[in-house]
């Protein structure tokens, strides 16, 4: 492992923590819509007029924030490319530095590599 392995554990606990923040907020509001329309049957209208406007944006907020926590939870593949663009030698999975190696595998996790980025990065050789 090298100075970048630390990224694909970061972009997890940012998961995490987008998560932890999102979920009460989403549960709460769905809740709420519930509650509205369960007693809206016996009272009349469910909401006033601009409420549910309102709580939809609420629940797309919340909702949009809790499927970017997934995603950098469970994959986070694209970001964590994003993050690692301008070192361009290193693997995008564990970070190994891939500058001198022969073929398209990183030696440390498997994973296939784009061997033009490698091979643009290297020095030229001297003649």
């Amino acid at each position: 492992m090298n100075e970048f392995a630390w990224c694909r554990p970061l972009l997890r606990v940012v998961g995490v923590l987008l998560l932890g923040l999102s979920l009460p907020t989403l549960i709460d509001y769905v809740f709420r819509v519930v509650e509205r329309m369960a007693t809206s049957q016996r009272f009349g209208v469910p909401f006033g007029p601009g409420e549910l406007g309102w709580f939809l944006i609420y629940l797309l907020g919340a909702g949009s924030q809790c499927a970017l926590g997934l995603y950098l939870l469970f994959k986070g593949r694209r970001v964590l490319r994003w993050v690692l663009h301008g070192v361009d030698t290193c693997c995008t999975r564990c970070g190994y530095q891939l500058a001198g190696t022969v073929g398209g595998r990183c030696p440390e996790c498997g994973l296939e590599q784009h061997v033009a980025n490698i091979e643009a990065s290297q020095p030229p050789a001297a003649p």
